[in-house]
């Protein structure tokens, strides 16, 4: 059991997905109830102020050192795929502290350029050089990360290959890491708590005065690294997304 501070919440690893998935302090009791009942440590007393008790000291004990890295590999559903020269399938670990799992598994023997995806492109996008940009975007997508603190602005007449390509996306990503972007929405403490662990942001075919409302400035804070509070529904807590979120809107507006 992991403790982020940050974020005020309790993650539990994984080993077969290598992931530390977010858990509720409810789902947490539970657990540490199940454990109690077995008996193993008889002082351990199987009682709700018990666990309570227990949670109070987690909140100290499971704050892990992070290992910095010097290259952050692609965590996939094989394992952590390093992009260097020579490149290699390391292991799970939780020592990466990784929420987010693309659900592909990587073939080494399939080193050929997609034909397919490739002809899409260039029948949807024109100029090369725009294509390029994209293909560099995707790369911070499949990494889960925005150090460039962008987002990506996808405009073209309805028909275009917009949606596709946003499915493609949703697709090789997860929908387990992908959230719906609302704009108009974003001034609602509650609405942000959605992003919770998601890496790609989403919002398709929006209006044409979308960086004229109310809650846009909001959009700045998802793409940046100073985080941006949110509230979850029922619970009346607050906590603190960690971005850059990346995000990519299409319109068929100029």
């Amino acid at each position: 059991i992991w403790y982020d501070p940050r974020e005020e919440a309790f993650y539990y690893y994984q080993p077969d997905q290598g992931v530390w998935a977010y858990m509720t302090e409810v789902e947490i009791q539970r657990l540490l109830l199940e454990w109690t009942l077995e008996g193993v440590v008889p002082e351990a007393k199987p009682t709700l102020p018990f666990v309570v008790h227990i949670m109070k000291h987690l909140k100290v004990i499971a704050l892990y050192e992070r290992t910095y890295l010097p290259e952050r590999p692609v965590h996939l559903a094989g394992g952590m795929l390093y992009l260097g020269e020579q490149r290699k399938l390391a292991p799970f670990s939780p020592a990466y502290f990784s929420k987010n799992r693309i659900p592909i598994y990587y073939d080494g023997s399939q080193t050929h350029t997609n034909t397919k995806f490739n002809e899409f492109l260039k029948e949807s996008i024109v100029a090369q050089e725009d294509r390029d940009l994209l293909q560099k975007w995707c790369g911070y997508v499949l990494l889960g990360r925005n150090p460039q603190h962008s987002i990506l602005l996808l405009r073209g007449v309805g028909g275009s290959g917009k949606s596709t390509l946003m499915d493609i996306f949703e697709t090789i990503i997860g929908s387990e890491n992908v959230a719906s972007l609302n704009v108009e929405r974003l001034d609602d403490r509650f609405e942000l708590a959605a992003f919770r662990d998601k890496t790609l942001l989403i919002g398709k075919d929006v209006a044409s005065n979308v960086f004229q409302t109310k809650a846009a400035h909001t959009l700045k804070a998802l793409s940046g690294d100073q985080g941006i509070e949110a509230e979850l529904k029922f619970e009346n807590r607050r906590f603190k997304l960690a971005g850059p979120f990346n995000i990519v809107i299409t319109s068929n507006a100029d």
